[in-house]
């Protein structure tokens, strides 16, 4: 699984000033690892935006999955 994302995606910050850095971006992965690129694209987004609320940035998010 080859994930590219902006930093819309690893800055988004919470309230407590915590950033959804590369640690819960693999968590989010991983927990999708069996899904298609599509659903984990999806879960990524979903996530960033339960831990931030509204994003500030633009969110670009590209995810290949090999056989």
């Amino acid at each position: 699984i080859l994930i590219c994302c902006s930093d819309g995606l690893s800055d988004a910050e919470n309230a407590a000033g915590e950033v959804f850095d590369a640690t819960r971006i693999l968590a989010v992965v991983e927990q999708h690892q069996d899904r298609s690129a599509e659903a984990i694209r999806d879960a990524l987004r979903e996530a960033a935006h339960r831990f931030a609320g509204e994003l500030h940035d633009d969110l670009t998010l590209l995810v290949l999955k090999f056989p």
